[in-house]
């Protein structure tokens, strides 16, 4: 009877444990993940403000402050189904229409870090719901945004793969210095060169966790002194 009720404290005190550690690591994934469109948001109406002391028309800057909030809210309730471990099963995205989505997520981010962003993406469709694709797409981009130099320019390419579609996000930064490249998808991982703003080193190991979901796979494909490059691979649900 006494090794029977110890069991159970122990089997009580692992699950505590277990319920403990999934809390503070959805907290630090959240508030990871509403970091960007916070920021956006905030960047946003920074420029509203100045256009109304202006005396300039704020309708599409009203609208664009309208799809951040929407943006925040998607990505809330994404972050509370990935936490109950819902599947991907019978949702997709269209790249395009996702692309088109994180492009305009980050770019009061690259205007005030004034770099570039060039989209060049086939029509696909993948097995990822569009707020997750748009979400790891995010990541990537303001990853490479953070390391770009003021000036240049960040490259966004999809192609077609025989297992699917692969995705490059392309910064000219200084490259990947201090740590395996293979680490940069680990939580916490940071490198001593962090980019504009302080990074936490999560970004990366999310579009790590969303690729595998999908079935994908996301490398540091290369990276030197003139920048890196940035892999996202996904199966496809259409044919070529």
């Amino acid at each position: 009877l006494h090794l029977s009720i110890r069991r159970q404290r122990q089997m009580c005190i692992r699950d505590r444990s277990d319920a403990l550690r999934r809390q503070r690591q959805f907290v630090a994934d959240a508030s990871h993940e509403l970091r960007t469109p916070l920021t956006a948001l905030t960047s946003r109406i920074q420029i509203l403000q100045r256009r109304l002391d202006r005396g300039e028309d704020v309708t599409a800057t009203a609208r664009e402050l309208r799809g951040d909030a929407d943006r925040m809210r998607d990505v809330l309730s994404d972050m509370l189904l990935a936490a109950e471990g819902q599947s991907f099963a019978g949702e997709s995205a269209v790249l395009g229409d996702a692309v088109r989505d994180a492009t305009a997520a980050i770019r009061s981010l690259a205007d005030e870090a004034d770099v570039r962003i060039d989209v060049d993406v086939v029509d696909a469709v993948v097995p990822v719901p569009t707020v997750t694709l748009v979400r790891a797409l995010v990541a990537l981009l303001d990853n490479a945004v953070a390391h770009s130099p003021a000036g240049g320019a960040v490259e966004l390419s999809a192609r077609r793969s025989a297992s699917g579609v692969e995705i490059r996000v392309t910064d000219h930064g200084a490259g990947i210095s201090g740590i395996d490249p293979a680490q940069v998808f680990e939580r916490f991982a940071r490198t001593p060169d962090s980019g504009r703003g302080r990074g936490f080193g999560i970004g990366l190991s999310l579009v790590r966790d969303v690729a595998q979901r999908a079935g994908g796979s996301v490398v540091v494909e290369s990276t030197s002194p003139g920048g890196t490059v940035f892999l996202l691979t996904l199966p496809t649900t259409t044919p070529w």
